[in-house]
This record gives structure tokens, sequence and C-alpha cells, in this order.
């Protein structure tokens, strides 16, 4: 078996530099993935759901909100008042870019390097990212797991396994055949970073 790479520089596809998804004044961070090695066990992760291949992460799962709906364009006048701030520019809605797009965000505001977007995914406040700073790239895809290529959640690991020698989870890509780790010594304690190591592949692998 082929060795993982042991750093994933992760760049912004050439395509995600538009306007709306412009990141020409910040790169995403670089991670580091542990290099294949033998294992004794075959155990699966509660968190990610083993050798289940669900397209879903947990975060969205039946998710809806009102802020996020592309039946039909309403006017500015139909801006939520939830949306509205004395001084920041009065939002404006966007399209999708395609049929099923959850990346693109639904309310925008601001021009240039100013621009903002609001996660689409968080219910529990209204959040607006820099668009032109990645700010919004990095959110989506490293904390609800939404791809940026397709506009759709990353695949899940076809298989999880605890490594033999440090005890830390790898998981199986489908895409590229690799054992890759999704938590590190320093949080494999609390859990709440597992998913975003897999995120963090499968945004650089997944194409």
């Amino acid at each position: 078996m082929p060795r993982a790479d042991q750093k994933h520089n992760l760049t912004v596809p050439e395509d995600s530099k538009q306007d709306i998804l412009s990141t020409d004044d910040e790169q995403p961070p670089k991670i580091k993935l542990s290099p294949d090695s033998a294992v004794d066990s075959n155990q699966s992760s509660p968190r990610l759901g083993g050798s289940s291949h669900s397209p879903l992460p947990r975060d969205l799962g039946n998710q809806s909100t009102p802020l996020r709906s592309d039946a039909g364009e309403p006017s500015d006048n139909d801006i939520p008042a939830i949306l509205l701030e004395a001084d920041k520019p009065k939002p404006h809605r966007q399209p999708p870019r395609f049929e099923g797009d959850i990346y693109t965000p639904l309310w925008v505001r601001g021009v240039g390097k100013a621009k903002e977007g609001l996660c689409p995914l968080c219910k529990d406040r209204c959040l607006w990212l820099k668009i032109k700073t990645s700010a919004y790239w990095y959110h989506l895809n490293y904390q609800h797991g939404i791809s940026s290529n397709t506009g759709r959640p990353f695949a899940s690991p076809v298989e999880t396994r605890i490594h033999a020698v440090t005890g830390l989870k790898e998981a199986l890509c489908h895409k590229c055949g690799q054992w890759v780790a999704y938590e590190s010594p320093r949080n494999s304690k609390s859990g709440n970073l597992e998913d975003a190591y897999w995120w963090r592949h499968a945004q650089k692998c997944h194409q």
C-alpha cells in the first residue's frame, strides 16, 4: 500500500476564486497527516459511523433554516429583520451556483474586501464571514464539512480503525485509498476536532 503524504498543503481551488468566493488574501492552513503503519485492531468510530458511507455530516443532519431556501427570490423588502444591522450594508440575496448547492451563501452584504456571506448552516446565530479573506471558505469547509468544490457535504470515511501503537484514530479514504489520521495526541481526549481533521483531508483529496 502506498504511503500517505505526511504534509497536505491545503489550497483554495481555482474555480472558487470568484468574486463571491474570492480567497486571494489568505491561504488555508497546513496540516500534517501521519504515515500508514500496521494496526492490530479494526475498530470503528462511533462518531463517524464506522464503515457507513453517509454523505451527510452529523451537524447538518435534518437541519432546515429559513435563512437558506432556494424556493423563489424575494425582493430586498423581504429581508428578515434579524439580518439588518444599523452600521452594516443592507444584505441582498444571491442564487446558488447550481441545484443542491449548500456552500454558496444565500445572503451577502458589502463589496470588495468588506464583502461578507451569511453562514447558511449556523442556526443559533447570524454569523457573517468575510469572503475575500477566506473566513467563509474556512468556516464552511472545516466547521460544517461542506465542500466549496461540490457545494455538498464531504463523503464520510469508508472505514475507521485504531492505530495499534499510538491508539489514535485513522480513517480510510475512498478516493485515495489511504489511511488518514483524523486526530492528534493533543486533542485525542476531547474528540471535538475529529471531523475537522477528516474534512481537511477530504477538501484536498475529494475533487
